[in-house]
């Protein structure tokens, strides 16, 4: 039995719904030492809840009080590492109501504890150790983009097997004011490089109604494939008040600013780059608004890196028979490799483009006269006649737009919103090998 004397209302924003029963379950411990086991870090990676115990002892040296409370994020939030001084973990501190409970006791006592839970086959890891708090360049060196972490070094762990005497009676729902999962510096994908230089917006030109093309200036040369993605850091430019709930746009709380825009075209020299933006969202809206900006107020935008595998250059060698499927802006990447291959100077390869799009966003495939491309735009006035590799439908894109055999035996690239990935995913689904199969998300 645990009796608390004091209870103080926290956080709901980020707690992981579930439906609990009782079950009974048999419980064996093994004691891990420091360094977390396979089984350990899987559980850690499936845990959108962990609970963390401090303490403080500014009175009596022999007595204290202990804190209790609820993390919750993403699952796998919490990140573990290990280097010459032992085995860490790494929590990241989302935004919340500011009362820095937990983390001002660490700021005095760095005792800490942690549990982690699988709601489904009732694990448990208990982590005690020795926590510090980091704070903004500090935090961001251990985990890019972070500004308050607490890094917990691991004195001892303890893996338990059928601890939770419960079983979940429903799915779980993750909080929708949940930000993305943020990775350590070590774990950066191998596809990202990082970069860190000045980008220089030196050109805006409108594409159509709401997209736009935004050309910036490096110091140094581009370091990516055609169709690969830049990442930008606008934190200097759009500021964000502090609220504590915002339920009509739950993640913005935890918005860091940072985007990864594919790069639509290089320049020859690799010294400039584009990106074809549509106004969407916070960033995008900001991007917008420079369009007739005066040229002597230059907007300088810190560049992170760039990644992206998403390209049809095998070993630098482009693919020869080819189907792109886009939808509205998901043509950038497209055009990016469209562009790579034309300026190679060789024949062009064999390829389809099937674009679903507005009316307006045609505009944004102008260049492409030497590939067969089917437009489908929902918004044309009337049905036009094909011209020249160009043919028209006044309709939606459909499953049976993919049986055509001319569109068969080719590597199948696919890039748009999430909804049209997901239908033309279903649709590819027993038509198209696997390993034939590539897919690009703009979703982050």
């Amino acid at each position: 039995v645990l009796r608390t004397n004091e209870h103080m209302g926290n956080c709901p924003k980020y707690i992981t719904a579930r439906e609990l029963r009782p079950l009974r379950r048999t419980a064996h411990t093994t004691a891990l030492g420091q360094a977390l086991s396979p089984a350990a870090l899987e559980l850690l990676g499936q845990a959108s809840t962990v609970f963390v115990a401090t303490r403080h002892s500014d009175r009596d040296p022999r007595e204290s009080d202990m804190g209790f409370n609820h993390r919750g994020g993403p699952r796998g939030f919490v990140r573990y590492f290990e280097d010459a001084q032992g085995s860490h973990l790494v929590l990241p501190d989302y935004s919340g109501n500011r009362f820095y409970q937990s983390l001002g006791n660490v700021e005095t006592d760095p005792v800490m504890g942690i549990v982690a839970l699988d709601f489904t086959t009732g694990a448990m890891l208990q982590v005690s150790g020795r926590a510090r708090n980091l704070f903004d360049e500090e935090a961001s060196r251990v985990m890019p983009g972070a500004t308050l972490i607490t890094v917990v070094s691991i004195d001892e762990a303890f893996l338990t097997a059928g601890a939770l005497d419960l079983e979940l009676a429903s799915e779980e729902q993750l909080s929708p004011y949940n930000p993305r999962r943020r990775l350590l510096a070590s774990e950066a994908p191998g596809d990202e490089r990082p970069f860190l230089a000045t980008a220089t917006l030196v050109d805006v030109t409108k594409e159509s109604s709401h997209v736009s093309t935004f050309t910036f200036s490096l110091p140094t040369e581009a370091d990516l494939v055609p169709g690969g993605h830049a990442i930008f850091d606008f934190s200097a430019h759009v500021g964000r008040s502090y609220q504590h709930m915002n339920d009509r746009d739950p993640r913005s709380l935890n918005d860091d600013l940072v985007r990864s825009f594919t790069v639509s075209k290089v320049s020859p020299d690799r010294r400039r780059i584009s990106i074809t933006v549509k106004k969407a969202g916070v960033v995008s809206s900001f991007l917008h608004s420079l369009a007739g900006r005066p040229g002597d107020e230059p907007v300088e935008v810190e560049l992170k890196g760039f990644g992206g595998t998403f390209t049809c250059f095998d070993d630098g060698r482009p693919i020869q028979r080819m189907l792109w499927v886009a939808g509205g802006v998901g043509i950038t990447p497209f055009l990016a490799m469209y562009r790579a291959l034309r300026d190679a100077g060789g024949p062009m390869p064999d390829i389809q483009l099937l674009y679903a799009c507005r009316r307006d966003e045609v505009a944004l495939i102008r260049e492409m006269t030497d590939i067969d491309v089917t437009i489908f735009d929902t918004r044309s006035p009337v049905e036009r006649a094909p011209v020249g590799r160009r043919s028209y439908h006044r309709r939606r894109l459909r499953a049976s737009d993919l049986d055509d055999p001319s569109r068969h035996d080719r590597t199948v690239f696919v890039c748009g919103p999430a909804g049209f990935m997901a239908d033309v995913r279903s649709w590819l689904d027993g038509r198209v090998d696997p390993a034939q199969l590539r897919f690009e998300s703009f979703d982050f």
